[in-house]
Protein backbone atom coordinates (compact mmCIF):
# COMPACT_ATOMS: atom_id res chain seq x y z
CA UNK A 1 0.00 0.00 0.00
CA UNK A 2 3.34 2.27 0.70
CA UNK A 3 4.31 2.01 -2.89
CA UNK A 4 0.86 2.38 -4.72
CA UNK A 5 0.27 5.43 -2.29
CA UNK A 6 3.94 6.61 -3.53
CA UNK A 7 2.86 6.20 -7.02
CA UNK A 8 -0.08 7.97 -7.37
CA UNK A 9 1.28 11.21 -4.99
CA UNK A 10 3.64 11.47 -7.95
CA UNK A 11 0.47 11.59 -10.25
CA UNK A 12 -0.87 14.47 -7.51
CA UNK A 13 2.23 15.92 -8.32
CA UNK A 14 2.53 16.47 -11.56
CA UNK A 15 -1.23 17.37 -11.79
CA UNK A 16 -0.17 20.37 -9.25
CA UNK A 17 -2.58 19.24 -6.39
CA UNK A 18 -0.01 19.20 -3.37
CA UNK A 19 -3.10 18.50 -0.82
CA UNK A 20 -3.60 15.39 -2.59
CA UNK A 21 0.40 14.48 -2.74
CA UNK A 22 0.06 15.00 1.28
CA UNK A 23 -2.64 13.04 1.55
CA UNK A 24 -1.64 10.06 -0.19
CA UNK A 25 1.79 10.69 1.75
CA UNK A 26 -0.54 10.15 5.12
CA UNK A 27 -1.93 7.12 3.52
CA UNK A 28 1.63 5.74 2.88
CA UNK A 29 3.04 6.52 6.52
CA UNK A 30 0.06 5.06 7.67
CA UNK A 31 0.54 1.34 5.79
CA UNK A 32 3.69 1.62 7.55
CA UNK A 33 2.84 2.28 10.78
CA UNK A 34 0.05 -0.86 10.14
CA UNK A 35 2.63 -3.28 8.85
CA UNK A 36 3.95 -3.07 5.41
CA UNK A 37 7.40 -4.10 5.30
CA UNK A 38 9.28 -1.04 5.11
CA UNK A 39 11.71 -0.30 2.21
CA UNK A 40 13.72 2.83 2.94
CA UNK A 41 13.30 3.62 -0.85
CA UNK A 42 9.76 3.75 -1.17
CA UNK A 43 9.77 5.40 2.63
CA UNK A 44 12.37 8.29 1.64
CA UNK A 45 10.18 8.73 -1.94
CA UNK A 46 7.31 9.19 -0.05
CA UNK A 47 9.20 12.10 2.59
CA UNK A 48 10.53 13.54 -0.89
CA UNK A 49 7.29 14.02 -2.52
CA UNK A 50 5.71 15.41 0.60
CA UNK A 51 8.32 17.87 0.38
CA UNK A 52 7.88 19.29 -2.99
CA UNK A 53 4.01 19.08 -2.09
CA UNK A 54 4.76 21.57 0.99
CA UNK A 55 7.37 23.58 -1.43
CA UNK A 56 4.81 23.96 -4.26
CA UNK A 57 2.26 24.93 -1.08
CA UNK A 58 4.59 27.50 -0.47
CA UNK A 59 5.66 26.36 2.89
CA UNK A 60 9.89 25.61 2.67
CA UNK A 61 9.70 24.85 6.18
CA UNK A 62 7.41 22.06 5.50
CA UNK A 63 9.60 20.96 2.87
CA UNK A 64 12.66 21.19 5.38
CA UNK A 65 10.86 19.21 7.98
CA UNK A 66 10.17 16.39 5.60
CA UNK A 67 13.55 16.55 3.78
CA UNK A 68 15.67 16.09 7.26
CA UNK A 69 15.26 12.44 7.90
CA UNK A 70 15.62 11.29 4.34
CA UNK A 71 18.91 13.59 4.01
CA UNK A 72 20.33 11.76 7.22
CA UNK A 73 20.52 8.80 5.77
CA UNK A 74 24.16 6.46 5.66
CA UNK A 75 25.29 6.78 2.51
CA UNK A 76 24.96 3.15 1.91
CA UNK A 77 21.08 4.07 1.49
CA UNK A 78 21.90 6.97 -0.52
CA UNK A 79 20.77 5.16 -3.47
CA UNK A 80 20.52 6.59 -7.33
CA UNK A 81 16.86 7.00 -7.11
CA UNK A 82 17.00 9.06 -4.18
CA UNK A 83 19.54 11.22 -4.96
CA UNK A 84 18.12 11.71 -8.95
CA UNK A 85 14.75 12.77 -7.32
CA UNK A 86 16.96 15.31 -4.70
CA UNK A 87 18.74 16.55 -7.23
CA UNK A 88 15.15 17.99 -8.77
CA UNK A 89 14.39 19.42 -5.78
CA UNK A 90 17.42 21.02 -5.85
CA UNK A 91 16.79 22.56 -9.03
CA UNK A 92 13.51 24.11 -8.05
CA UNK A 93 15.21 25.65 -5.10
CA UNK A 94 16.90 27.58 -7.64
CA UNK A 95 13.87 29.70 -8.61
CA UNK A 96 14.38 33.39 -7.80
CA UNK A 97 11.52 33.11 -5.18
CA UNK A 98 14.26 31.63 -2.62
CA UNK A 99 17.03 33.75 -3.63
CA UNK A 100 18.25 35.57 -0.53
CA UNK A 101 17.20 32.66 1.73
CA UNK A 102 19.33 31.58 4.18
CA UNK A 103 17.11 28.74 4.83
CA UNK A 104 16.90 27.09 1.40
CA UNK A 105 20.42 28.14 0.59
CA UNK A 106 21.11 25.77 3.40
CA UNK A 107 18.68 23.08 2.29
CA UNK A 108 20.36 22.97 -1.55
CA UNK A 109 23.69 22.94 0.51
CA UNK A 110 22.53 19.59 2.20
CA UNK A 111 21.18 17.99 -0.69
CA UNK A 112 24.67 18.59 -2.92
CA UNK A 113 26.47 17.10 0.24
CA UNK A 114 24.07 13.96 0.52
CA UNK A 115 24.55 13.75 -3.44
CA UNK A 116 28.37 13.71 -3.10
CA UNK A 117 28.65 11.36 -0.67
CA UNK A 118 26.26 8.81 -2.07
CA UNK A 119 26.79 5.12 -2.97
CA UNK A 120 28.00 4.23 -6.19
CA UNK A 121 27.84 0.87 -7.79
CA UNK A 122 31.65 1.41 -8.20
CA UNK A 123 31.81 1.94 -3.80
CA UNK A 124 29.45 -1.62 -3.36
CA UNK A 125 31.43 -4.56 -2.49
CA UNK A 126 32.30 -7.20 -5.10
CA UNK A 127 29.08 -9.05 -5.69
CA UNK A 128 26.56 -6.21 -4.39
CA UNK A 129 26.08 -4.52 -7.53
Amino acid sequence: RARQANEVMGVRLRDGDPAGALAEAEIGRQAYESGDDWAYGTWAQIGIGSGIAYLLAGTVDGMVSELAPILSLPPEHRVATLTTRLREVEMRLRDHRYQGSAEVAKLRQQINSYCAHAVTTRALPPGQS
